[in-house]
């Protein structure tokens, strides 16, 4: 292998998941390799753009505070015969220190890293690598090789932004972001220079923002909206998980999304056989009733709430049982989706059965 002052061939770096090949950071890695610290857990910014991305990079980065905890690795096309100007032109735009990538380098925040002239960039265990490309000029996808590296590398911490462009690169590397829970933002087609980029990675239909102009506020606006939605499921799932009326969560086309602890321990069922799964098909088909099927399906279109819908039935492994359902719309905000929370409250042998 090459010493750590030259590119290394893009075929030289092992893919993550195969297996029995040593890593960086492993006993044997690449050269040049710097093992990340425990408390490495920022973002990293995948920035691709190609034709008249220049005046869209210029204003993200202006936007970016010095201190802002997260790294950014640019790459453009670039000519391959010409020394690239890119570090400088940014340089003049943002405090941060901009690099270019001459060797294997440590990534650390609050600075900015730019590809060289004719290489790839590949991210490993937190460390840039420097490439030499092995696909012919016209053929390289620069921008999806490193996207597609940084997802493998970070999962959710991975962030990949396409701007103006002409062609399709970038578009699999989202992708691969997605894939892995990262966050992806697209340059509006109508503000960018050349929009092929752009209307490619758009129109997979996985873009979380799509702007005229990409700013460092999208991003953390984006995050802190994620980790408040976080928070807030867990607390609900806390509270749902503690309710101790046997509880369902349906989707619009009634299907069971989850079910509380309260849910398997009455009806000794296992997960396997409930979520996922339509709730008229569950068990021996008990719910599956004409009149439960009308009033469950106009819970969502027609925001119809409703009470104490009594089921009298024989379940298997508990016996005969005789419940009041109750059911409500919920909105799950972070999905933007409409839900249905069913609860079953047991009344058997307690003066409220009714009729048999």
């Amino acid at each position: 292998m090459k010493a750590n002052s030259e590119p290394i061939r893009a075929d030289d770096v092992p893919a993550a998941e195969e297996p029995g090949v040593a890593l960086p950071g492993d006993t044997g890695g690449l050269p040049g390799d710097v093992s990340p610290h425990e408390e490495d857990t920022f973002p990293i910014v995948g920035i691709g753009a190609s034709a008249g991305g220049l005046e869209a990079l210029e204003q993200f980065l202006k936007g970016v505070p010095p201190d802002s905890g997260m790294a950014f690795v640019v790459v453009q096309h670039l000519d391959p015969t010409h020394t690239g100007m890119l570090p400088e032109l940014l340089q003049r735009v943002t405090p941060m220190p901009v690099v270019q990538v001459a060797e294997t380098v440590a990534v650390r925040p609050d600075t900015v890293y730019v590809i060289p002239p004719g290489h790839d960039l590949a991210l490993l265990h937190r460390n840039l690598h420097l490439l030499e490309p092995h696909a012919p000029r016209g053929l390289r996808l620069p921008i999806d090789f490193l996207f597609r590296s940084l997802a493998d590398d970070l999962h959710e911490k991975s962030i990949g932004v396409v701007l103006s462009g002409t062609g399709s690169d970038g578009t699999l590397g989202l992708r691969a972001i997605k894939e892995k829970a990262g966050l992806v933002l697209v340059q509006e087609p109508a503000s960018a220079k050349f929009n092929g980029m752009p209307q490619s990675a758009i129109g997979t239909g996985l873009a979380d923002i799509v702007a005229p102009v990409i700013t460092f506020t999208e991003i953390t606006a984006f995050r802190e909206l994620e980790r408040d939605l976080s928070e807030a499921r867990t607390y609900a799932e806390a509270i749902v998980a503690t309710v101790r009326e046997p509880l369902l969560v349906l989707d619009d086309a009634m299907h069971v999304v989850s079910a509380n602890r309260s849910f398997y321990e009455t009806f000794r069922v296992p997960a396997g056989e409930v979520e996922g799964r339509e709730l008229y098909s569950l068990g021996n088909g008990e719910w599956d009733v004409p009149e439960l099927r009308q009033l469950l399906e106009a819970v969502l279109p027609a925001n119809e709430a409703f009470n104490d819908f009594r089921v009298d039935h024989v379940f298997p492994g508990i016996g005969r049982r005789v419940l009041l359902l109750n059911a409500r719309r919920v909105i799950s905000e972070g999905e933007n989706k409409e839900l249905v929370l069913l609860a079953f409250e047991d009344v058997t042998g307690t003066g409220r059965e009714g009729a048999p």
